[in-house]
């Protein structure tokens, strides 16, 4: 089955796009890593997100530490500063300290400067429940697709076209 072109144009046309996707397993039923920690990583005043922007798209075309450790990273904001919410896997909770304090934080000094990092938090992750807005791992989820029986209805695939977007 090929995907369909995109989620943009009818309703019809984002419906069959999602389920397209829909009948793609989202999560391994067994994870490679046994932890994850949501760390939030707050950059001093003057860091500014196209600078951030910029030095993402500076990274090399290959494989590197960011994408072996961060699952899922934003830019975000907190208190006037910029933010980076990295979800960083690892085999236990002492590997990705480890990881974490060995090499993303060093890279992310050298990045974007000795003294850019004003503060570091983490939080552990424990269990997925809602993502990509329709998977909601402990309700409409078995072995990584949505259940055979949930219904079309309870699928958001985007809000109605008004007649000015038509």
């Amino acid at each position: 089955m090929c995907a369909p072109s995109g989620a943009s144009g009818s309703a019809s046309s984002r419906r069959e796009f999602f389920l397209f996707h829909a009948s793609r397993p989202v999560l391994a039923r067994h994870r490679a890593f046994g932890a994850r920690h949501l760390y939030i990583i707050k950059f001093r005043i003057g860091i500014t997100y196209k600078q951030v922007l910029e030095d993402i798209q500076r990274e090399p075309f290959v494989r590197s530490i960011f994408t072996e450790i961060i699952f899922e990273s934003h830019i975000a904001e907190i208190d006037g500063k910029l933010a980076m919410l990295l979800f960083i896997d690892g085999a236990n909770e002492t590997d990705i300290v480890q990881t974490v304090q060995e090499q993303l934080i060093p890279s992310l000094l050298r990045n974007h400067g000795e003294d850019s990092i004003e503060q570091v938090n983490t939080i552990r992750v424990l269990a997925p429940v809602r993502t990509v807005r329709n998977y909601i791992q402990p309700v409409n989820m078995k072995d990584g697709y949505i259940k055979k029986d949930w219904p079309d209805e309870a699928i958001y695939v985007g809000r109605p076209e008004t007649p000015e977007e038509a």
